[in-house]
């Protein structure tokens, strides 16, 4: 698959979440918004939500991930939830491990606009 088809299929999988309360934004990242991608690329989604949505949210459905149907089966997609706080404190962070990841992230739903300028500003400090 290449980048745009999973881009695609990324806005597709999010759909019913855009709708849920509380959602900030939603951003695709990881191997698939990348060019080296390859088979064994999942879509690395990530649900930015309200504070008190996520707290309020069980433990099991803040990681939720999907297998192919393949032999060995791996993972197809993961959607994760974060909380806006700890979202907005990555600037803050000096180590390019927290930084890397939005060089390339795609931004799938941000009907705020907030997320873009922080995705901005992560990929400003790690270039």
């Amino acid at each position: 698959m290449n980048e745009k088809a999973s881009i695609d299929r990324a806005r597709k999988l999010v759909e019913p979440v855009c709708a849920r309360q509380g959602v900030v934004g939603i951003y695709l990242a990881g191997s698939a918004t990348r060019p080296h991608q390859d088979e064994w690329s999942d879509l690395d989604i990530e649900v930015i939500v309200e504070d008190a949505i996520y707290a309020a949210t069980p433990d099991e459905q803040r990681h939720v991930y999907v297998l192919r149907s393949s032999k060995p089966p791996v993972v197809d997609h993961e959607i994760y939830l974060i909380p806006w706080s700890d979202f907005v404190q990555l600037t803050a962070s000096t180590h390019d491990l927290f930084h890397y990841p939005y060089q390339h992230a795609q931004i799938l739903f941000d009907p705020q606009e907030r997320l873009a300028p922080i995705i901005d500003q992560l990929r400003t400090l790690s270039s």
